[in-house]
């Protein structure tokens, strides 16, 4: 038979008998309790009595909320341009084709620069430095906001884009934050009028759920389908790049609602060092039209031989 919890002033007495040098028989028969209910107790300290002004410690959870585009708007994305490993036919085929179809937004949806001099993974030999990099990247910029001198510029980071936080983190942590060492202070964000999203945020265009990609984490390497991979994940309408591969995925639901995903293909070499038979790998970009209540028509095209298909 469990032990019988007492009340705090019980116990106290208890312990007090204890401490004027009682027999656990007597402190059992004064106090009022069992014979074991009173060992128990005289060997246990009287807890703390409960504050009623204690509250809970402070919370370091984060919310990241989507970043949502304005509505109406014709959305050219283009994923996965890896700077300045980029493909220029490939480039300028896409850019061309969300001027000529009147893009008012574009959408840069990851991997916009390789970094590939200050990443984890072996280098492939050339001469190439950061700073070439990080000015190649910066040119980039210029001529997009060349072609688009109107539109809105969004520059989604992706898992490249964030190697300089990575970089830093790992070997000046000292420096991590400071305005001149951050991707939109090097890259002129500002000045080209490009907004910045970071964080892994979810991009918002209507009812359409766009990412880079690596927010999910692993399990992102090979799949057979990137589409129905994404479809499965984000449980939505959604686009991803990251794959660099280009296709769609559409189902229903059990209730007749259509669910639809796409993922996107690159703009960069299709056969990298690391990866020379890229079977899956292909050139491409898209263009989203979102009405004012929020749904949207999807244009997924491949470009090929510099022309978009």
């Amino acid at each position: 038979m469990p032990t019988p919890k007492l009340s705090r002033k019980k116990h106290r007495k208890i312990l007090d008998l204890a401490a004027e040098g009682a027999s656990l028989r007597e402190i059992g028969r004064k106090a009022g309790v069992a014979h074991g209910t009173g060992v128990k107790y005289a060997k246990l300290p009287l807890p703390e009595p409960a504050d009623p002004t204690a509250a809970l410690p402070g919370s370091w959870a984060e919310d990241y909320p989507p970043f949502a585009l304005e509505t109406p708007a014709r959305v050219l994305v283009l994923s996965d341009v890896h700077i300045p490993f980029h493909v220029p036919k490939a480039l300028e085929a896409a850019v061309e084709y969300g001027r000529k179809n009147g893009a008012d937004t574009v959408l840069l949806n990851g991997d916009v620069c390789d970094f590939h001099t200050i990443s984890r993974y072996d280098h492939d030999g050339s001469k190439l430095t950061y700073t070439e990099e990080v000015e190649a990247g910066r040119q980039f910029l210029r001529y997009l906001r060349g072609k688009f001198p109107k539109a809105r510029i969004v520059f989604k980071e992706g898992n490249h884009d964030e190697r300089l936080a990575k970089y830093i983190l790992g070997r000046a942590p000292a420096l991590f934050g400071l305005d001149n060492c951050t991707l939109p202070s090097l890259l002129g964000l500002a000045a080209a009028g490009v907004e910045h999203v970071g964080e892994q945020r979810v991009v918002h265009a209507g009812k359409l759920r766009v990412i880079h990609g690596h927010e999910y984490g692993s399990g992102t390497s090979a799949p057979v389908n990137a589409a129905r991979w994404l479809m499965l994940r984000a449980r939505k309408p959604a686009m991803c790049g990251h794959l660099h591969q280009t296709s769609e995925q559409i189902e229903m639901d059990i209730d007749g609602n259509q669910l639809a995903a796409w993922s996107l293909g690159c703009l960069c070499g299709l056969n990298p060092r690391y990866r020379r038979l890229s079977t899956r790998w292909n050139h491409g970009c898209a263009l989203v039209d979102v009405a004012r209540d929020g749904t949207f028509a999807v244009e997924n095209k491949r470009v090929m031989n510099g022309k978009v298909m």
